[in-house]
């Protein structure tokens, strides 16, 4: 088991954890919206590990269902130990379940969002929202700090594989899906965004929709966004289709979900060309590509002229700002 203080999110006074990725540590990726009893045991050693007595706050995006008496211990254990939790982002079946485990308070927040909170004295909890901000922002830092480790300097620059670019160096995947804890917590603050996003891009959802990455780096973040969000009704991994693509048969592609428009998921984007086989492959099983999502990008979304919505995690700028792209000539 991951020791649990790897898991804290230090965001000034208060500490923040991703009830997804306890869910996703103690049952599996598949079981990663449910609570069970071990994540609740698990949340124990967690508190144990705090500093003093700073408050947790529990973030509950993407968890959907509380087996019965799953938070139980934990519970207890708060109570005994005056420890102060909030739970945020609760659905209500979630919060239904909190509040058996413990009578404390349930209530809503402005943007509708519910907390519960297990509190050892009156008005612990103040400016909820103002500390969820900063929650944020923390969860920003951390994920341009993982894409800046991530960086493999070049000296001098080398012209890219995939695209007629010189770049003083490359963003490797790799490095963060092989970073257990990292891969998992980036992956729960992706979920969380990335959901959000398709809501504002498709109020109704974006239900009727299938996930395509055309890489096998990217495929590890294809499947878990997937697992851990409502973003398509499934995935599709294209392989040896991109940088480097060979001619794909028609009748080999089997046409598996004609007119269903695509989500292209991807690791970086720099100059556009995974993206542009995306494209050319949804084409031709007579599809297309609805919207893009990756981890980082080199551009804003509008530079890339694609006729669809592209949302990125960070800016590569911003992440690392060495970062710096030139064009190739023969």
């Amino acid at each position: 088991m991951i020791d649990p203080p790897q898991w804290i999110v230090p965001a000034g006074n208060i500490d923040s954890i991703r009830l997804a990725c306890i869910n996703w540590c103690c049952n599996g990726i598949a079981n990663a919206r449910i609570i069970t009893s071990a994540s609740g045991e698990y949340l124990c050693d967690i508190v144990r590990a705090q500093h003093g007595d700073t408050a947790l706050f529990v973030n509950c995006s993407m968890v959907t269902h509380c087996l019965n008496e799953a938070l139980d211990k934990f519970a207890k254990f708060c109570g005994q130990s005056k420890r102060n939790v909030l739970f945020y982002n609760v659905t209500d079946a979630v919060a239904k379940q909190i509040e058996l485990s413990r009578g404390d308070r349930v209530s809503t927040q402005d943007d509708g969002t519910k907390v519960v909170e297990w509190s050892a004295q009156a008005n612990c909890f103040r400016q909820v929202a103002a500390k969820t901000s900063r929650i944020a922002r923390a969860d920003q830092n951390f994920i341009n700090k993982a894409i800046r480790g991530c960086f493999r300097a070049a000296s001098p620059s080398k012209r890219m594989e995939s695209t007629p670019l010189l770049c003083n160096g490359t963003f490797d995947a790799g490095v963060i899906i092989h970073d257990a804890v990292c891969f998992a917590k980036l992956m729960a603050i992706a979920g969380e965004r990335a959901a959000a996003w398709a809501q504002s891009v498709s109020p109704g959802g974006m239900y009727d929709v299938r996930i395509v990455s055309v890489s096998m780096r990217a495929s590890p973040i294809a499947v878990t966004l997937h697992e851990l969000s409502d973003l398509g009704s499934g995935v599709e991994i294209v392989d040896h289709f991109g940088p480097h693509a060979r001619w794909l048969n028609p009748a080999d592609a089997g046409l598996p979900f004609p007119g269903t428009p695509y989500i292209f998921v991807g690791d970086f984007l720099v100059g556009g060309t995974e993206l542009k086989l995306a494209e050319f492959y949804c084409n031709l099983v007579g599809s297309r590509i609805c919207a893009a999502f990756v981890l980082g990008s080199a551009l804003a979304a509008a530079e890339y002229k694609r006729p669809f919505p592209i949302f990125a995690l960070a800016s590569l700028k911003k992440a690392y700002p060495q970062h710096k792209l030139g064009f190739y000539s023969i």
